[in-house]
């Protein structure tokens, strides 16, 4: 029996009412009716997917069917009108609700952890908070005891952080719920005394925002815990003002609750038909309202009932409809099931940490990629800089070598026209004395062709004498390079590879040498042949220029 009872207190006094509406001076019906009107006079699309929302959680405590109905209209406006994703976190937060209390708890997770990710994703932290309240109640429904206490701890956590930098008139709303909560985690466990200090919590931060709902709910749970402990009287008191707050707010799922512990009330009390009656009382209500969660535990009640009376007929028969029940909600399969989701709902949070590291590592890495790259961007620059600088003095300084050369070389060009101009003139000095000599006495005639001689010669050596002085000072290697690289040249053909690097004709050249223009024409071209240049378009002036 004892047993039993802890296993129905988890069932009934969980806090499943998170966005129901509180309204003053107004009947519950009322109220509904007016969130009808609005709808049908409401134009905006946002603000019909709010009314569908609130009828969604008004229809909580009266009709499933109808709340699920209103629920599922809202998710379908807002994703046609592509809401906010804030509201989307409220219709998956009603969603979740109705579900868990009509025992489909698969679907509830998919959409508390929906309803999670979208608050998350944007620190929407008070309806984070909400969602996993209330997904710490599907815990507690499920027996899953441990589960709802690390969530529950999480958000007394969150609730500390967010009110120290942000205003939070809902603090104690929620503080209530979880350790009204947290104290159904502690009758599991048998601690009495800690059931007690989280109930007598739970009651305080309700009774300072003035929470009849919520005080009715705490009073229930303490009332299930005095019948626990066989005090009766104060049981059945609490019990009985819990009923009467929860008639005066036409809290029908509440009420039914209540009748529930009532009926183990009378259970304990040995008054069989009285425990009846009240089991009765909340099945039909569960069954109205389309609550199969809570139906489980008052189905085993009145088959407990039945069974006390003597009526083992009716016991089994109601026994048969609880079993098939509660194995149709908590059968192994959907437990796996709804195992399966929220472990890969933490893996996609697992994997969404960590493609946040690796963004921030990324981060990092670029950063320290893009201030090397700038750094070695201006050591580039200024490199480059210097280099061009350096560049431009070499450049100065080669075309300056290069005005150099050519001056001399075209000094050297001169002065051996000149001479070639000079030597002109001896040949005709020359050839005048030549027409002269048979006119001269014999005694002179030895005389004037020594003269001629002389002039020839002195005139050819002086010229190439001059000319190989100012060539070796203008280009030391040159000499040195053919002689090198071609050993087999000739005086001559190193002499005439010298005129040809002064770009000189071969006019100018037979002037200097004394040869005729056809013969440097011929000495030209053994030159390309024994530089290989026979049969191929390099220029022989180019060749001997480049060395």
């Amino acid at each position: 029996m004892n047993k039993f009872k802890g296993f129905s207190i988890v069932f009934v006094c969980v806090l499943v009412w998170w966005g129901i509406p509180h309204v003053q001076g107004q009947s519950s019906y009322g109220y509904i009716d007016s969130l009808k009107n609005r709808l049908a006079t409401t134009l905006d699309s946002e603000q019909r997917v709010e009314v569908l929302v609130s009828l969604a959680n008004r229809y909580q405590t009266k009709s499933l069917d109808s709340a699920l109905f209103y629920a599922k209209t809202a998710l379908a406006l807002a994703n046609q009108e592509n809401c906010r994703d804030s509201v989307f976190v409220q219709i998956h937060n009603v969603l979740g609700r109705t579900y868990v209390s009509m025992g489909v708890f698969d679907e509830a997770t998919s959409h508390y952890l929906e309803g999670l990710k979208l608050a998350e994703n944007n620190q929407q932290t008070v309806l984070y908070i909400k969602l996993l309240i209330n997904m710490g109640v599907m815990d507690l429904r499920q027996g899953n005891y441990a589960k709802a206490e690390e969530k529950y701890l999480r958000v007394i956590e969150l609730i500390k952080k967010y009110s120290e930098v942000h205003s939070f008139p809902k603090k104690s709303l929620y503080l209530a719920s979880v350790y009204n909560n947290i104290a159904l985690i502690y009758e599991h466990r048998h601690d009495t005394a800690m059931i007690m200090n989280y109930y007598d919590t739970a009651l305080m931060y309700s009774t300072a925002i003035d929470d009849h709902r919520n005080i009715s709910l705490i009073l229930n749970n303490i009332g299930n815990i005095q019948l626990h402990q066989r005090n009766f009287e104060e049981a059945h008191e609490h019990i009985v003002t819990a009923i009467e707050i929860r008639k005066k707010s036409d809290n029908r799922l509440g009420l039914a609750q209540c009748y529930h512990t009532m009926g183990f009330y009378f259970l304990e009390q040995s008054q069989w038909d009285s425990s009846l009656y009240y089991f009765e009382r909340s099945i039909t209500l569960l069954d109205e309202l389309g609550s199969l969660t809570d139906m489980v535990t008052s189905q085993k009640g009145l088959a407990l009932a039945y069974e006390k009376m003597g009526k083992y007929k009716e016991a089994l028969f109601v026994q048969k409809h609880y079993k098939q029940l509660y194995d149709s909600l908590f059968n192994i399969q959907r437990v796996s099931e709804i195992a399966d989701i929220e472990a890969w709902y933490e893996f996609e949070n697992r994997q969404a940490v960590y493609e946040l590291e690796e963004k921030k590592r990324s981060f990092r890495f670029y950063l320290i990629l893009s201030i090397i790259f700038c750094t070695t961007l201006v050591a580039g620059v200024w490199i480059i800089f210097h280099l061009k600088l350096q560049k431009r003095a070499l450049e100065s300084k080669h075309q300056n070598l290069n005005l150099t050369l050519e001056h001399k070389n075209k000094e050297m060009t001169t002065k051996a026209l000149y001479q070639f101009q000079k030597n002109e003139l001896i040949e005709g000095v020359v050839l005048q004395l030549r027409e002269l000599i048979d006119k001269v006495d014999a005694d002179q005639k030895a005389k004037v062709q020594g003269v001629i001689k002389n002039l020839g010669e002195s005139a050819k050596d002086d010229t190439w004498a001059e000319f190989e002085l100012h060539f070796n000072q203008t280009h030391q290697n040159f000499y040195k390079a053919l002689e090198h690289d071609y050993p087999e040249l000739t005086p001559n053909e190193r002499r005439l590879c010298a005129f040809l690097k002064l770009q000189m004709t071969s006019k100018e050249i037979s002037s200097l040498t004394g040869q005729s223009v056809r013969s440097i024409d011929v000495a030209r071209t053994r030159l390309r042949k024994k530089f290989n240049l026979t049969n191929t378009e390099i220029n022989l002036v180019d060749f001997l220029s480049a060395i």
